[in-house]
């Protein structure tokens, strides 16, 4: 994205879920969902760098159940709530659609991605741009699903793991049992990633993407190399 670019409604979707009312009833509520979870995120991260500091194999458990089970919710949330979302639902009536999307969020099956997730190993993948050369992206399309046709559980709807990166060093990667190539005793690590780790989060977050790709670097290599590719691929077709 060029400095000079105007980036109104770029990144971001005015009246995504509500009506342009003046309530915004629905993003006051992922509002005030989101605030502990970007709390939970911080502190995350505020442990990660503490433990970069430390030595040991006891310095490398970052985070237990507990934390999962409330970063899934945020997580969950960050995966139903794109564009993405709303054009499979199938709805071209924008308030029809609004409405629809609202739903979707707080339906059953969409609330029950949480726990799920849970049951699965995670850990926070650490990117070192002096080792790499690579800022981690993110996009508006945050949360990468990577499916597996054979080794998800019978739940996980063949979802291999959920790719989602918190900042430009980090990454969670939480993985369906048996998907994981970790053992489960490294559940709650922190571990490294190397230069082709962060070549594959960010070529996903580059295929993710439906509006932006987003970077705290000026870097944009990998997400030019996809839209090169997406473009000779049009013309194919």
């Amino acid at each position: 994205m060029s400095p000079r670019s105007n980036i109104r409604d770029v990144a971001s979707h005015r009246y995504f879920y509500s009506p342009p009312d003046g309530q915004q009833a629905v993003e006051r509520a992922i509002g005030e969902l989101e605030g502990p979870w970007i709390e939970l995120q911080d502190e995350l991260l505020r442990r990660s760098a503490v433990r970069s500091e430390r030595k040991g194999p006891l310095s490398r458990k970052l985070f237990y159940k507990r934390d999962k089970e409330d970063l899934a919710g945020a997580v969950t949330l960050q995966l139903v709530r794109t564009t993405r979302v709303r054009e499979r639902l199938g709805v071209a009536d924008t308030e029809r659609a609004r409405e629809a999307h609202a739903a979707f969020m707080v339906d059953p099956t969409t609330v029950s991605l949480a726990p799920m997730m849970t049951s699965g190993i995670w850990t926070l993948g650490a990117n070192d741009p002096d080792q790499t050369g690579h800022m981690l992206y993110t996009s508006d399309h945050p949360v990468c699903v990577i499916p597996d046709h054979s080794a998800a559980p019978e739940g996980y709807g063949r979802v291999g793991s959920f790719i989602f990166p918190l900042s430009p060093t980090r990454i969670l990667l939480i993985y369906a049992p048996g998907c994981s190539p970790f053992p489960r005793e490294r559940d709650g690590w922190m571990v490294p990633l190397n230069l082709d780790d962060v070549v594959w989060c960010n070529t996903l977050q580059a295929n993710s993407a439906e509006r932006a790709v987003v970077s705290c670097s000026d870097d944009f290599r990998i997400a030019k190399t996809v839209r090169a590719k997406r473009r000779i691929e049009s013309q194919r077709h």
